[in-house]
């Protein structure tokens, strides 16, 4: 059975889309002048991907169906097909992979073929897209008895004990309500998925899929009246987390869109010790799931591909950023080189949608899209600073570091400055907000957008932090390279502990504005450790500070080094930054008694602060 949710539910009398349903009017999309967004083209049909653009980009959802003008901003070429025999994923005991530019199966060869199908044995050839397009992208479709002895692989008693005890652990009933659960809290910040209105909706899903839905929805089941006979004795996410991995495993050697979306849900599981960091398998894993992306296809540009249905197409779109924007969040996370080449991938930008569109107090429009597009500027960063070649350019050379820096926090500042309200929703979902207002707008609604502000607050500490390192060389070579005039480098160093300071403000203020309908809601599995560094950032800004005061620790000029102790490390900005690391230090304490510290998203980030400050005092460096 094929992951393609819902083209089993398709009705064949439903009309397709016009044309002039998916091209967007002008008054429909903005672009801004100046910022990211302005490099963001609409793909024509006669438009081939810019093999110059170095960067992704961000791309449309929504929780249905993606076919009309308001839900998509990109062309999609289409023809009146069959979704049964058109589709890449629901092949009748066969799946589907990409052949690449490379190895055993010749592309260009296969490319010659004027009509490709079966060239042996349970083995076959299909192009996507016209025949008439000079190339074509081609996928090999292999018939599972092929592979039915294939190993390493679950046995098939193992795989079915393991259906049996999913459904010892939730009911029909209760996976029914958690997958529409799944659609009303998490898939609106996160759309791998595309919903399907049927009762029969789990018998297309599989093993992996239908465990990882139901093991991210348990901690929703309280906003379900019809699942309050299952709280006493809820769903084990660990039992279910488990079983979705084991159908993991048993996909592996054919992967399909369904093993994609299993992937990234299965990254949502916590540690076992929620004050301990993650083990290894959660980069194993995102290993794992750039590779059936790829295996897949999902890195190539499906807008073309008019011999595979448009939801389809689309589905593909997403899953694909969705897969990159984790790959770049992990490897942050971890202190890894993100594992996706944008070189090998020519899925294309998609703009944000505006004007008409955002009406209504829907609070997800654009989350994903505006995720997206931060996530770029992270990865520039990161390839700025933070690859081995980068820091061995600007890790002592503060000129270079801050040249590179201004562009850098331009974008970030265009980004924060551009963002819609209804993506600010999380700074007015507290108590500020009263009577009429809070009643029509916000109240009483779980709000998901405060993890994409945590994500722009870490994205902009992460630039400081990679402007700390020629800062702190000056403790051994008492002036970086390539700062000649000492007042220029006196200014450089200003600027950024001021900035420094400021988001770690920014940090605190946001922590303090947060309440339960916030915490509650769903985060980014980068979440948790996004809070550790932002708290982290906080004390190695301190370091600074401190070592910047000590006038033993900097040996540059007596002019310089008197002007630096006023000017970057004043006790006025060494104070304010120690009261707002014991006011985080409060709100990360009470929030880790409540569902942050359910969640595990602040006891991390508690726990390394606080001993990391504790041996800092024990050695009198702060």
């Amino acid at each position: 059975m094929g992951p393609f949710m819902g083209s089993h539910e398709i009705d064949d009398q439903v009309e397709e889309p016009r044309w002039s349903d998916l091209w967007p009017t002008e008054n429909e999309i903005s672009i801004l002048p100046g910022s990211d967004y302005e490099n963001l083209r609409l793909v024509h049909p006669e438009t081939d991907f810019d093999p110059t653009r170095t960067s992704p980009g961000p791309i449309d959802h929504t929780i249905q169906p993606y076919v009309t003008r308001s839900e998509s901003g990109q062309i999609f070429s289409q023809v009146q097909e069959d979704p049964s025999t058109t589709s890449l994923e629901n092949l009748s005991n066969a799946f589907s992979f990409y052949i690449g530019p490379t190895g055993p199966s010749d592309v260009s060869l296969l490319s010659q073929h004027a009509h490709l199908g079966r060239l042996a044995p349970g083995l076959s050839f299909r192009k996507v897209s016209d025949d008439r397009k000079a190339k074509s992208t081609i996928f090999g479709i292999t018939e599972y008895e092929l592979i039915d002895t294939v190993e390493p692989s679950p046995g098939k008693n193992e795989i079915e004990t393991a259906w049996r005890e999913l459904w010892s652990i939730v009911d029909r009933r209760t996976a029914l309500q958690l997958y529409r659960l799944y659609f009303r809290f998490i898939n609106p910040y996160f759309p791998v998925l595309d919903l399907v209105e049927s009762t029969d909706v789990l018998d297309g899903l599989s093993l992996a899929l239908i465990a990882g839905i139901c093991a991210s929805s348990v901690p929703f089941m309280l906003y379900d009246e019809e699942l309050y006979d299952v709280l006493p004795r809820p769903p084990s996410r660990p039992q279910l987390y488990r079983l979705c991995w084991l159908g993991i495993t048993q996909e592996l050697h054919a992967p399909t869109l369904a093993t994609v979306q299993a992937c990234l849900m299965l990254q949502h599981h916590l540690p076992a010790n929620p004050v301990l960091s993650d083990t290894a398998f959660k980069w194993s894993l995102n290993s794992i799931t750039v590779s059936v992306a790829q295996t897949v296809g999902l890195h190539r540009d499906p807008s073309q591909w008019t011999l595979v249905p448009l939801q389809e197409r689309l589905l593909r779109q997403r899953l694909w950023w969705a897969v990159w924007t984790m790959d770049q969040w992990l490897a942050l996370s971890r202190g890894m080189p993100a594992l996706i080449n944008d070189e090998d991938a020519d899925v294309p930008h998609l703009p944000v949608r505006t004007g008409c569109e955002l009406s209504g107090a829907d609070l997800t429009i654009n989350h994903f899209e505006r995720l997206t597009h931060l996530t770029l500027i992270l990865n520039d960063i990161r390839t700025t600073y933070y690859t081995v070649r980068g820091e061995s350019r600007t890790a002592e050379d503060l000129s270079i570091s801050l040249d590179a820096a201004r562009t850098l926090r331009t974008r970030l500042r265009t980004w924060q400055e551009t963002l819609p309200d209804n993506l600010r929703s999380w700074s007015r979902s507290s108590g500020r907000v009263t009577g009429g207002d809070r009643e029509a707008d916000h109240h009483r609604r779980l709000d998901g957008n405060a993890s994409l502000h945590l994500s722009y607050i870490v994205v902009h500490m992460l630039l400081f932090r990679a402007l700390f390192r020629p800062i702190k060389h000056l403790r051994s070579s008492g002036r970086p390279p390539g700062m000649s005039d000492d007042r220029v480098m006196r200014e450089g160093v200003s600027a950024i502990t001021t900035g420094s300071i400021f988001c770690a403000r920014e940090l605190v203020d946001f922590l303090e504005n947060l309440d339960s309908l916030v915490w509650n809601a769903f985060w980014h599995c980068w979440s948790r450790p996004n809070f550790a560094m932002a708290g982290l950032f906080m004390v190695d800004l301190l370091l600074v500070l401190s070592q910047l005061g000590n006038s033993d620790s900097c040996q540059i000029t007596e002019s310089s080094d008197s002007n630096i102790h006023a000017d970057a490390a004043s006790e006025d900005g060494l104070k304010e930054l120690k009261r707002l690391i014991e006011r985080w230090r409060w709100i990360n304490r009470v929030s880790a008694n409540g569902a942050a510290g359910v969640k595990g998203l602040t006891t991390l980030g508690l726990f390394k602060v606080e001993t990391i400050l504790a041996e800092l005092r024990r050695s009198q460096t702060v």
